[in-house]
């Protein structure tokens, strides 16, 4: 997958090829924030009977569909930026900034999907 490429602009089969391909990116945490966007999808349908209820939170869980659709991009686009930085050569003295920089990234979109699943989570109690 070409990294600028937003996976929400792909077409599903386009979408499935790329999570199937040999490459790292996109992986797991670009699969749960697409999965946590569908289950919005597929829920708010289902949801009509429920609609006095949830109805205050629409507008809360939208957002956060479009929260994991962003995470599962950013999650797709960290990890090439990771080996990017890793190829740099070693006497750069920006390689360790970038690195580090990259790591962070690489580890900070997981860990967003995971909060804002627990955040969903939270709200459906």
């Amino acid at each position: 997958m070409v990294a600028s490429t937003s996976l929400t602009s792909l077409s599903v089969h386009a979408l499935l090829e790329s999570l199937a391909s040999k490459t790292p990116a996109p992986g797991g945490g670009a699969a749960a924030g697409l999965a946590g966007g569908v289950a919005y999808s597929v829920g708010k349908k289902s949801r009509a009977e429920h609609h006095e209820t949830l109805g205050a939170h629409a507008e809360w869980f939208a957002n956060a569909r479009l929260l994991l659709m962003r995470l599962a991009d950013e999650d797709a686009e960290a990890f090439p930026a990771l080996q990017a930085a890793q190829k740099l050569p070693d006497d750069d003295p920006d390689k360790p900034g970038r690195v580090a920089e990259a790591i962070d990234a690489v580890i900070g979109a997981p860990r967003a999907t995971l909060a804002a699943f627990s955040d969903i989570l939270r709200r459906l109690e």
